[in-house]
């Protein structure tokens, strides 16, 4: 069972593989939490800086069938999560 999937924007895409593998591996290692990135603190969005650009990601949460939001989020067996990256001009 997938526990969830990624989305590029356009833009992000547009940037080539080398670029999406170095944003992939930044993402995954991502732990600068703050309060301008995540004001709500519960580490759901975040921003980074590839290659000089500014890029941010957001993981939403889904019901397993990626319809509405997750009635309960902290089981990982009744939610699918999305992990978005794009760019502040995209959003």
């Amino acid at each position: 069972t997938p526990l969830g999937k990624t989305v590029m924007t356009q833009g992000v895409a547009a940037q080539g593989p080398d670029f999406q593998l170095a944003l992939t591996h930044a993402v995954a290692s991502f732990d600068n939490f703050n309060e301008d990135s995540d004001p709500e603190g519960i580490h759901e969005m975040g921003v980074i800086e590839i290659d000089s650009q500014t890029v941010w990601f957001k993981i939403d949460l889904y019901d397993l069938d990626y319809h509405y939001g997750a009635e309960t989020p902290e089981d990982p067996e009744l939610t699918r999560r999305v992990l978005t990256m794009l760019f502040p001009s995209e959003y």
